[in-house]
């Protein structure tokens, strides 16, 4: 499993900006995050630290002490990791408890639904 696709709860809030974003300083995902957690600035650097070291983001130096976050991993292969490990945590045979109460929570796109339907009937 690629580790940059692994990322914490914490971890993944400061991705979700970055995702968004795109691209974002350190003091970008500070104020962006200011109201959203109870995080003070050390947090949200030591989050990104995290993030540097396992590869989940890139960064580059534009001024005297300034980066430039980029992710270095997508969303969508984070979200495959998270459904592995949730698959390893809760075992095969219980999956289906845990499927349910992602479907009730889900805002779920046509082709989403689609696919699920299929998925489903293919179990059948």
């Amino acid at each position: 499993m690629d580790n940059r696709s692994k990322i914490t709860a914490a971890e993944w809030v400061v991705m979700e900006v970055i995702w968004r974003r795109k691209k974002a300083s350190a003091n970008q995902v500070i104020k962006a995050l200011k109201d959203k957690c109870n995080w003070n600035a050390k947090t949200i650097r030591t989050l990104l630290s995290r993030l540097l070291n396992k590869q989940s983001i890139v960064t580059e130096q534009i001024q005297d002490r300034q980066f430039i976050y980029r992710p270095a991993v997508g969303k969508k292969l984070c979200i495959e990791t998270a459904a592995r490990e949730l698959v390893e945590k809760v075992g095969k045979e219980k999956l289906g408890i845990a499927a349910i109460e992602i479907a009730r929570q889900a805002v779920l796109t046509k082709r989403e639904k689609t696919e699920l339907r299929k998925i489903i009937k293919s179990k059948g």
